[in-house]
């Protein structure tokens, strides 16, 4: 989900660069022709994430065994 922030910023390139050099999604979405929709797909790849997490916690709970606490007599 982080990674939408720098997809989105591939037309402006304002946030700073850890590594230095070339802007990396500007390249890529360049190169792909679809730089002009970098705002769209940074929030396909938001919402894919919050799916994926989403899926993820409701997957652990119906798989969680359910402990029953059985007290002697």
């Amino acid at each position: 989900m982080n990674i939408s922030k720098y997809v989105s910023d591939a037309r402006s390139m304002s946030l700073p660069l850890v590594g230095g050099g070339i802007h990396d999604w500007n390249f890529l979405l360049s190169q792909w022709n679809v730089l002009k929709y970098d705002h769209e797909i940074a929030g396909v790849i938001f919402s894919a994430g919050v799916v994926v997490m989403a899926a993820s916690i409701a997957w652990s709970l119906f798989i969680t065994p359910k402990r029953h606490t059985v007290y002697p007599p």
